[in-house]
């Protein structure tokens, strides 16, 4: 992926993040980052591919600042104060809501291909919160995983819209409680 790329997929997580996928033109990218729209469809030809990209990169990058489910197990506050805080510095560092969970809310209306991206980033961090919750002996954990996933893009959303952050260390501290149950 070359740098201009990169500068492209970073506008347009901004923009998507805070006005949402369908608010944001190809034009409205490119003038973030100072190009013509022309060179912007060089690197996107549609506006599908670029969300697909967004959502995909989005993903991986989340994902990755996790680490693998195995390590969140031994981490020294556990697997969900680890995910809880990924969910808290995203929203503290930008202000703004998680990627894919706004395009979920508008998962209806989105293209085929970007739809599909924003479905990978749920099914792959349900996927690692079961495993970095299971436990020998136990069923999986997967009602908790979606517990957990779910609670803290609500709160990400009620963090939002009443403008404290506070929220999602509400909730934070609740699912906690999951850890020792």
């Amino acid at each position: 992926m070359s740098a201009r790329s990169d500068e492209i997929l970073d506008a347009a997580e901004r923009l998507v993040r805070r006005a949402g996928y369908a608010a944001v033109s190809t034009r409205a990218v490119a003038e973030a980052v100072g190009i013509r729209a022309a060179s912007l469809h060089h690197h996107y030809p549609t506006k599908s591919d670029l969300g697909e990209a967004l959502a995909a990169r989005y993903t991986d990058r989340f994902l990755e600042e996790l680490g693998s489910p195995d390590a969140a197990r031994h981490h020294p506050e556990g697997p969900i104060a680890l995910y809880c805080d990924a969910f808290r510095q995203s929203y503290k560092r930008d202000g703004a809501l998680c990627l894919c969970g706004v395009l979920g809310a508008e998962v209806q209306s989105l293209p085929t291909p970007v739809a599909d991206q924003a479905r990978v980033f749920f099914k792959r961090n349900l996927n690692w919160l079961t495993e970095a919750l299971r436990r020998p002996g136990k069923p999986p954990p997967h009602r908790d995983a979606v517990r957990i996933l779910a609670s803290l893009e609500g709160a990400m959303m009620m963090a939002s819209a009443l403008e404290d952050a506070s929220v999602l260390d509400t909730v934070c501290e609740d699912l906690s409680a999951l850890q020792n149950a």
